[in-house]
């Protein structure tokens, strides 16, 4: 969850660091600071359900059931 909340407010920051956006250096912070929350907060939202339900059900820990959680991550961040 944290490398997801850097590398999600690093990117925004780059995306909102164009010529284009006529915003100060402090909004763009905050902007981008608050979007990589929401986004690691939606992995957090993604993953204990999807792990608690596995687990609940004695799903055992494979390859797959592990990339299963990955692509769970993946499809609802997108």
């Amino acid at each position: 969850m944290l490398i997801g909340f850097v590398v999600s407010t690093a990117f925004l920051f780059l995306v909102l660091n164009s010529p284009k956006a006529n915003f100060g250096k402090m909004d763009k912070f905050i902007a981008s600071l608050s979007g990589g929350l929401l986004i690691a907060f939606t992995i957090v939202l993604c993953l204990v359900p999807v792990i608690g339900l596995s687990l609940l059900v004695d799903v055992s820990l494979t390859a797959f059931s592990n990339m299963a959680f990955v692509l769970s991550v993946g499809f609802a961040t997108e």
